[in-house]
C-alpha cells in the first residue's frame, strides 16, 4: 500500500472517530481510533529508512496526538459525568458508573502531556525540516495548519477560551492557504473537519454542553468532512502526498519565472 494510500485512510478514520466521540459513541470511536493509529505506525515504519528527519517527527507528532486523543476520549466514556448536552439515549451516565473525577482529571492531564509533546515534537520536526531541500520543505509548509490544531487541543484541555479560538482561526487560514495551492479538496475536508471539532469547543468551553443539539451540529460538520474526503478518494484523484508533490512543482516553476 502506497504511502499516499495509507495516509488517506489515516485521515479519514481519524475524522470518523471525532464524529463518534462527539456524539458519544465509545463502541465506534475506538475502532476508528484503532485504524487511525494503526495506519499511521505502518506508514512511518514501512517509510522510515526514505524519510527525512522532519517526516519522521510529523508521523511521529501525529502519532502521539493520536494517542492523547483517546486517552482523552475514554476518559470522557468511562470517568466523566456526562452534561446536558453530553447526554444521549445510548449514553446517560459514565460507563465507570459515578465518583470517578479524580481519575477523569488525571486521564485529561496525561492527554495534555501527550499533546504538548506532539506540539514539541511537531516544531522540532518544522524547523529541522529547514535543512532539508526546498521540495520537502515546501511540502512541510503545506500542514504547519497541525501545529496550530494541537495548540486548540492544549487550549481545549486547560480551558482556554481565547487561546483555543485564536488557535482556532490560525489553523484555519493555514488550512485555506494549503486548498489555495494544492486546490485539493482534502484540505476542504479537513476544514469542514475542523469547524466542526471548533463548534464542539465552543459548546463545552463557552456554553458548558447546555445544548444536545450543538453536539449534533458539530457532528454534521465532521461527517460533511468525512464525506468529502471520501468523496475525494472515490473519483480517484491524486492521493495528499501526490497533490502536495504537485504544488511544490507548481511553486518552483513560478520561482524559476520570476527575473533576478
Amino acid at each position: 500500500m502506497s504511502e499516499g494510500v495509507l495516509d488517506d485512510f489515516s485521515t479519514l478514520a481519524w475524522i470518523l472517530k471525532d464524529f463518534c466521540w462527539v456524539l458519544q459513541f465509545p463502541f465506534l470511536g475506538w475502532p476508528a481510533f484503532l485504524l487511525s493509529f494503526g495506519s499511521e505506525i505502518v506508514q512511518l515504519t514501512k517509510h522510515w529508512q526514505t524519510y527525512c528527519g522532519a517526516q519522521r517527527c510529523r508521523h511521529l507528532a501525529v502519532i502521539l496526538w493520536l494517542a492523547g486523543s483517546v486517552v482523552w476520549m475514554t476518559a470522557e466514556f468511562l470517568f466523566d459525568e456526562p452534561r446536558q448536552g453530553s447526554i444521549f439515549p445510548w449514553h446517560t451516565q459514565p460507563a465507570m458508573g459515578h465518583g470517578h473525577e479524580q481519575e477523569y482529571d488525571t486521564s485529561t492531564t496525561i492527554a495534555r502531556n501527550m499533546f504538548v509533546a506532539a506540539f514539541c515534537v511537531f516544531a522540532a520536526g518544522y524547523s529541522f525540516g529547514r535543512s532539508t531541500d526546498a521540495r520537502k520543505q515546501a511540502a512541510l509548509d503545506l500542514e504547519v495548519w497541525l501545529g496550530a490544531w494541537l495548540l486548540k487541543e492544549i487550549s481545549w484541555t486547560m480551558d482556554l477560551k481565547a487561546c483555543g479560538m485564536a488557535s482556532f482561526t490560525l489553523a484555519a487560514l493555514l488550512l485555506m492557504r494549503s486548498f489555495s495551492k494544492t486546490g485539493d479538496r482534502r484540505h476542504l475536508a479537513e476544514l469542514l473537519w475542523l469547524v466542526g471539532n471548533t463548534m464542539w469547543f465552543v459548546d463545552e468551553v463557552y456554553l458548558d454542553d447546555a445544548y444536545p443539539r450543538r453536539r449534533v451540529q458539530a457532528s454534521c460538520a465532521i461527517l460533511m468532512g468525512a464525506l468529502v474526503y471520501s468523496h475525494t478518494i472515490y473519483v480517484g484523484g491524486p492521493t495528499a502526498v501526490d497533490s502536495k508533490e504537485a504544488a511544490v512543482d507548481a511553486s518552483s516553476r513560478l520561482l524559476k519565472q520570476i527575473p533576478i
